[in-house]
């Protein structure tokens, strides 16, 4: 009737980790965020809004731990 299924062997070694996702959750009064971020993403020529946001995250990290620490809230 049906096909059997195929079972794969993985190498132990091998690993199929390929990131992970987050949801980032913007307020109701700063929706505008979302299309400064696009916007952001057109004009430094980022291929998506994850690549922007870990290029700011490393940038900021390297900041703080240069010394140069101002608060951005």
């Amino acid at each position: 009737m049906y096909a059997p299924i195929k079972t794969i062997k993985r190498n132990r070694n091998r690993r199929d980790d390929y990131g992970k996702s987050i949801c980032v959750s913007i307020p109701f009064h700063k929706l505008d965020r979302e299309e400064k971020m696009d916007e952001i993403v057109e004009l430094e020529g980022w291929d998506s809004r994850s690549q922007m946001l870990l290029a700011l995250v490393d940038k900021r990290y390297k900041a703080v731990k240069g010394g140069e620490v101002r608060s951005y809230v």
